[in-house]
């Protein structure tokens, strides 16, 4: 995978993405003792579009990274302290 089709992907919408391509979350299995760039040339290696999963109900989700040193879990669990 190149990084235009990295970039690509990024910035594809919900209604522009294959639906049956999307992996669920808790089916890419990548070694958790792995440094991170590992991690990722494992994901990269496999072609699976790391923007997009499928919830257990079957609805597609985009996920957004940031490299501000806050987790996934910090930031999901963040949407719901805040007050709407």
């Amino acid at each position: 995978m190149t990084l235009s089709e990295l970039d690509r992907m990024r910035k594809m919408s919900l209604k522009d993405v294959d639906k049956s391509k999307v992996i669920g979350f808790g089916e890419l299995k990548v070694a958790t003792s792995a440094p991170v760039e590992e991690k990722v040339l494992s994901v990269l290696d496999k072609n699976i579009n790391p923007y997009f999963r499928k919830t257990k109900d079957g609805c597609v989700v985009k996920i957004s990274f940031s490299n501000n040193g806050v987790t996934f879990h910090e930031n999901f669990m963040g949407i719901f302290s805040k007050k709407v």
